[in-house]
C-alpha cells in the first residue's frame, strides 16, 4: 500500500506515482503543509514556472488537519487562476478540447481545500479516461505501525523530482526549454490523450 499527500492539480510525477500504485491511500488526517502542493499548482507562464496559489485561512501552526483547512475568498484567486492557465495555454493543442471541464472548478466556491482538491483529481481522471484507485484515510497514517510506502514527502515545489526524465512538447519550450514536473494540466492541455502513457 502507498499513502499519498492530497495536491491541487498536483504535478505529473503525483499523478504518475498514484496511477501505477497497487493500492493508495490519500492522507486526509495528516498535518497540513504550508508552501506545498496542498494548495498551489505550478504551469508554464510566458516569463517560465508560474505557481498558482490557493490562499487559506489562517493555520494554526503545523497542528491542522489537512481535512479542516478551509479556503480563503478574500481575493478573488479563482479568477486570477482562470486567467493564467487561459493566457498560459490557449495556444497549447488540447486546451479548447479540456476547458470546459476545468473551468467549472473555478466556478464554484468549495469551502474546504479537501473538496477543491478532490474535485481536481475527479476532473483529472476524466480528461486522461483512466480510473485512478485511490480510498480516503480514516486516521493519520503512521507508516512505522503500518506497512505503507510513504510519499507524502517525495513531491515538493522546493525541490526536484527525479523521477520526471523524459520531455514532452510544451507551449513555451523554445523560448525557456523543457520544464519538468510541473502541474499535469500541463501535460494535459499539451499531450491531450496521450498522457495517459506518459503516466
Amino acid at each position: 500500500m502507498e499513502v499519498f499527500s492530497l495536491y491541487y492539480f498536483g504535478p505529473v510525477s503525483y499523478f504518475s506515482a498514484l496511477r501505477n500504485a497497487r493500492k493508495a491511500v490519500i492522507d486526509i488526517y495528516e498535518h497540513y503543509q504550508k508552501q506545498s502542493y496542498r494548495n498551489r499548482m505550478e504551469v508554464y507562464a510566458a516569463h517560465g514556472k508560474y505557481p498558482l496559489i490557493v490562499p487559506v485561512e489562517k493555520v494554526k501552526g503545523q497542528k491542522s488537519l489537512v481535512k479542516d483547512v478551509k479556503i480563503s475568498y478574500r481575493e478573488n484567486w479563482q479568477r486570477h487562476h482562470w486567467r493564467t492557465l487561459f493566457s498560459a495555454y490557449n495556444n497549447s493543442p488540447f486546451f479548447l478540447y479540456y476547458r470546459d471541464d476545468i473551468i467549472k472548478i473555478f466556478e464554484k466556491k468549495f469551502t474546504f481545500l479537501l473538496d477543491l482538491n478532490l474535485e481536481s483529481i475527479r476532473v483529472v481522471q476524466k480528461l486522461l479516461g483512466a480510473s485512478l484507485d485511490f480510498s480516503l484515510s480514516t486516521k493519520y497514517c503512521d507508516v512505522q505501525e503500518s506497512h505503507f510506502t510513504d510519499y507524502r514527502n517525495m513531491f515538493s515545489p522546493k525541490q526536484k523530482n527525479k523521477t520526471a526524465t523524459h520531455s514532452y512538447t510544451q507551449v513555451f519550450d523554445e523560448k525557456h526549454h523543457f520544464l519538468p514536473d510541473l502541474s499535469i494540466l500541463d501535460l494535459l492541455f499539451n499531450n491531450g490523450n496521450n498522457s495517459i502513457s506518459y503516466l
